[in-house]
Formats: C-alpha cells, sequence, structure tokens
C-alpha cells in the first residue's frame, strides 16, 4: 500500500478518493470493527462530513434539535458542523460508519439542512456487512480488502444519495476527467468536419459552458477553438500525406467553408501553407 492507503489508528482506515470528479481532499475514513456495534456519542459536531447506514436493529439519533428513530436500511449523511447525538440502540444493533473532508458541498442538490436521509440499497447493506467480515480475527491482506471495500461502500452511498435526484442517470454525469477526456476526444474526432460550438460539448458532458472551458483548461491546456482547431489540422495533414486530393477538397473535409480559410488556419498552425507541407 502507498503512504495514502494504510491504518492510521487502530479504528480508522485512510485513503484518498474520487467520486464523480469531486476529489474528497485530506483524507477519507471507515470505522472499523469496534465501532460498528453501537452508536452511543453525546452531542458533538465535525468538521468534514460523516454517514452512517443502519444494517440491523435500531438506535435513536438527534440532528437539529429535532429526534428520530434510525432502523435497519436507513442511511444519513451529516453535514460539518451540524451537532448531532446517537443512543439506545438495540441488542441486534449493527452500523457502518465513515466520512471524508471536502472542500465544498457536493450535495447541494439534495437539499438543504445539516442531515440527509435515504435508504440504503441491499447492495450498500451487502458490502457493509463484507466489510464487517474483514473486522474480525486477522486475514491475508485484510486491509487491502479493508480499503477496497470502503471505497465501494462510499461510492454505493453516493449513489443510494443521488438515486433520489437522478432516476436514470448519464454516465457522464459521474464522469472524472480522466474518462471525460475520452469523451472529449470522440466529440472532436466525430465532429470536427461540422459546424461545432462550445454549448454542444458542454450539453454532451451535460456540464455548464462555464465548467466546460475549465474541464478543457484542465485536461489540454487549451480552449475548446484550439482543440478544434488542432483535431482539424492533423487531419489535414493526413490528408496531405497519403492522399492525392485537391487542397479544395480538404478544406471541405475538415470543415472549412472556402479555401482561403483553410490556407490561413493551415499556415498559420503549420508555418507553411498545404503544398508546402505536402512537398
Amino acid at each position: 500500500m502507498s503512504s495514502d492507503d494504510r491504518i492510521n489508528r487502530r479504528n480508522f482506515l485512510e485513503y484518498d478518493l474520487s467520486i464523480g470528479g469531486c476529489d474528497l481532499r485530506s483524507y477519507e475514513y471507515i470505522y472499523a470493527a469496534e465501532s460498528m456495534g453501537s452508536w452511543e456519542a453525546d452531542r458533538h459536531s465535525h468538521s468534514h462530513f460523516e454517514f452512517h447506514v443502519i444494517i440491523s436493529g435500531t438506535c435513536s439519533f438527534e440532528a437539529e434539535e429535532e429526534k428520530f428513530t434510525l432502523k435497519a436500511g436507513d442511511l444519513v449523511m451529516i453535514r460539518p458542523g451540524c451537532y448531532h447525538a446517537s443512543g439506545n440502540t438495540s441488542e441486534d444493533f449493527l452500523k457502518l460508519g465513515g466520512g471524508f473532508s471536502y472542500n465544498g458541498d457536493p450535495f447541494l442538490e439534495l437539499g438543504s439542512g445539516g442531515v440527509i436521509f435515504s435508504e440504503a440499497s441491499a447492495g450498500t447493506l451487502a458490502l457493509c456487512r463484507l466489510f464487517q467480515t474483514e473486522c474480525g480475527p486477522d486475514k491475508s491482506f485484510s486491509k487491502e480488502m479493508m480499503i477496497a471495500m470502503g471505497r465501494a461502500v462510499t461510492i454505493s452511498v453516493w449513489r443510494d444519495l443521488f438515486s433520489s435526484v437522478r432516476k436514470e442517470p448519464d454516465l457522464e454525469d459521474t464522469l472524472d476527467f480522466e474518462n471525460r477526456t475520452c469523451i472529449i476526444d470522440r466529440f472532436f474526432q466525430k465532429n470536427y468536419a461540422k459546424q461545432i460550438s462550445e454549448d454542444d460539448l458542454a450539453e454532451l458532458l451535460h456540464i455548464s459552458r462555464r465548467q466546460l472551458v475549465r474541464v478543457l483548461k484542465e485536461s489540454y491546456g487549451k480552449s475548446f477553438r484550439e482543440r478544434l482547431l488542432e483535431t482539424r489540422m492533423e487531419h489535414a495533414s493526413w490528408l496531405l500525406k497519403t492522399t492525392g486530393e485537391k487542397t479544395n477538397e480538404i478544406a471541405g473535409h475538415v470543415g472549412y467553408a472556402s479555401e482561403a480559410a483553410f490556407y490561413r488556419a493551415f499556415k498559420s498552425y503549420y508555418g507553411m501553407t498545404p503544398s508546402e507541407y505536402r512537398k
């Protein structure tokens, strides 16, 4: 394991995690075995996000002056700064809790307030039970397995939370920058000969035009027009090298309405005319 993937203290796993383009900063932790069978906590708050999945049994929970009874299958996400308390766990009580630090609030679309309540899916509950089995007697590579399952639990929790507002989420909604780059590359390769705009690509990625500018800058160090020009020039140079097509024909193939416009763009990009490049 790397220095970021480690058991830091007796009852914590610490590691970095990225979900849907959100880097969970500083650390992401999962409580280990000794805290799974009870949840007795006086009123307190945290500077990080905290979640709890109730696997079995019941307990009392208090947040923002309101009291609740949590039961098996309940999922609670507690925002930073929210004072909360818990107790009165039943004999069969079992839960898995975890948390993470993030500079911002990725759950704004889920509403305001210090606590978000949801229902844990069957998949999340199964992952939590599997995690519990690794918390028992020492097993080979148990730390690595707990870290892998901890990541899976956290991602599954996020999926459960957002399922209420994203009934049929598109793949692009949870793409990180690396996968977005693949989508962007395919977009330019497929559409470089067309009259395309930033709005077309932003709509494909389900992000705003302003977000697209940031993504392109971080992924390519280029603007939309610069990335489009690069794609067009790469294809034009390939046609000049491998075909006998005339310049006006190539201009049309790579999205230019006139040979003169293509000529100017090509000479500015390569420092020579199309004819000179072909020779």
